[in-house]
């Protein structure tokens, strides 16, 4: 299988507010996923979401460090392994312990994707998903002169 052949990079996301690692996280693309965290409405109550809001809302973005790139197969290990590192320094990492890219998440829905153009020159483009019986939508707004529907969906779908 092609996605098995290329590497995944493991990444942490930090909160710039207080220094403070909150999420631990695997992208072929961690550039995109960043873009993502940073752009994407999330109105869930998940810890890290929340973070998300914080930040948004203090006017700063998250960062991103890149702790591991590995293949495939191991990104299971390593999100769990930095999971646990992260908290045993005093971190609070509060997330799902199984990656969907090892198959670890056996109740995991394909998204599905849907997008409208608005009166007001914006694109509202929304992503569904369902994790171990967790719904989540996301939901990013966006200037038609900025973006094209192509350039949302990457925003949206990235790995």
């Amino acid at each position: 299988m092609l996605k098995e052949k290329r590497m995944v990079n493991i990444y942490a996301l930090i909160n710039p507010i207080n220094n403070n690692v909150f999420y631990i996280g695997a992208s072929y693309r961690p550039k995109i996923r960043l873009i993502q965290h940073n752009t994407l409405r999330y109105k869930s109550e998940k810890f890290h979401h929340k973070q998300l809001r914080i930040i948004k809302e203090s006017g700063l973005e998250a960062e991103i460090l890149i702790l591991e790139t590995c293949n495939f197969k191991e990104v299971s290990f390593f999100e769990e392994f930095y999971m646990d590192l992260f908290a045993s320094f005093g971190f609070h990492i509060e997330q799902l312990r199984h990656s969907q890219y090892s198959g670890g998440t056996k109740d995991y829905s394909i998204p599905k994707f849907s997008i409208q153009h608005t009166k007001r020159n914006t694109i509202i483009a929304k992503i569904e998903t369902s994790v171990g019986g967790s719904h989540s939508i996301y939901k990013v707004e966006v200037n038609k002169d900025e973006y094209n529907e192509e350039e949302v969906k990457k925003i949206l779908y990235a790995e």
